[in-house]
């Protein structure tokens, strides 16, 4: 999950990428590209659709460079919760 630390005010959400919108349809948070943005709609891609967009063009974010294990965290979670 990518964590905007910039969307951090009032009335500001963040939803992670392929997360299912409480929304009518469906719709998915979906990354696209620069190119797609002009041409995209906010509900475009839903629960019903997006196998076909990753079957056509993969995960956009596929490239990206991993951020931090949760490993260190849940251990030291663990040691503090007994």
């Amino acid at each position: 999950m990518l964590v905007d630390v910039q969307r951090n005010g009032d009335g500001q959400t963040a939803v992670p990428p392929y997360a299912v919108r409480g929304r009518p349809g469906a719709p998915v948070s979906t990354p696209i590209t620069w190119g797609e943005l002009s041409r995209v709609e906010p509900d475009q891609h839903t629960i019903r659709t997006i196998g076909r967009r990753l079957a056509r063009g993969g995960d956009r974010w596929a490239d990206l460079p991993r951020g931090q294990s949760w490993g260190k965290a849940r251990e030291k979670q663990r040691t503090l919760s007994g």
